[in-house]
């Protein structure tokens, strides 16, 4: 889980799909119809109809199942964040770790909205402010605190569903104080979003504005994120940064000898941020 941010500015690299460096506080973040026969005629004996029509039913019930498994299929194979297993399997062994983690956080974020209105209202209303899609939203409210507006602050004051901080809240022109405590999840939902915003203006133009990329401007910096980015196409194998390594779980950290590369840190976010897109794309087409 995430421990620490820069401030400040990420390229495109294989693996994922889809400013100056200053020191950064620690920071935590905890988807037919069937045309049936004629009916037969009246001389046909009632005994006959009803097991005609019965038949008739079924194989409508049966096909129109089967029509519906095929269409939700097709629509999942589609989707660019659903993942099939032989997808997955085919990334490096550090972003299946961020899969894994991101899976178990996933399931628990859409769980913890899914049962709390004031959340949903909160992301809708916020993306409906800003133009932020909602899925993006609902994507960077699960990685940041489980979709949890009732987490608290942090003990380097990262607080609510969106993990505000209070130079974040400077910058939106806000009160830090709007935005702690659960009651305030509209406030801090919309300083999120807002926040998508003036992180897309400061990063360099090739970073993708995907939900990965946000996230990692969100917690290295719009400057954070354009290095990582960049280093990662240019020399992936650099070691990483303090603040980059204070953002890594420790079992990924032990995986890497304690030394983990830009590649490495990059992958282990991309694995995380798209399992959490596949679940929240598979939740809408499963709907």
């Amino acid at each position: 889980m995430p421990r620490m941010r820069r401030r400040g500015a990420m390229n495109r690299v294989p693996g994922h799909r889809g400013g100056g460096r200053t020191t950064a506080q620690p920071h935590s973040d905890s988807s037919n119809s069937f045309l049936l026969d004629q009916m037969p005629q009246s001389e046909t004996p009632t005994s006959e109809l009803s097991t005609e029509w019965v038949s008739s039913e079924q194989e409508v019930d049966q096909g129109s199942s089967q029509s519906t498994q095929v269409a939700q299929t097709q629509s999942q194979s589609h989707h660019p964040d659903i993942l099939t297993d032989e997808e997955v399997s085919q990334k490096s062994a550090i972003w299946q770790v961020g899969w894994a983690h991101g899976l178990s956080q996933g399931q628990a974020g859409l769980e913890n909205i899914a049962k709390d209105t004031r959340t949903q209202l909160a992301l809708a209303k916020a993306s409906q402010a800003t133009g932020v899609s909602e899925d993006s939203l609902t994507a960077m409210s699960i990685i940041e605190s489980t979709g949890n507006r009732s987490v608290g602050t942090n003990a380097y004051g990262y607080t609510g569903l969106m993990q505000m901080g209070s130079d974040a809240a400077k910058d939106l022109g806000m009160s830090y104080s709007s935005l702690i405590g659960a009651e305030n999840v509209e406030n801090n939902a919309l300083a999120g979003a807002r926040y998508w915003g003036i992180n897309d203006s400061r990063m360099d133009q090739d970073i993708p504005r995907d939900p990965l990329h946000m996230y990692l401007a969100h917690q290295q910096g719009a400057a954070g994120v354009s290095d990582v980015y960049q280093t990662v196409q240019q020399s992936p194998q650099t070691q990483a940064i303090g603040v980059m390594r204070n953002n890594l779980p420790s079992d990924v950290l032990q995986q890497t000898g304690w030394n983990p590369t830009y590649q490495e840190f990059y992958d282990y976010w991309s694995g995380k941020m798209a399992a959490i897109e596949h679940l929240i794309a598979m939740q809408k087409a499963q709907a």
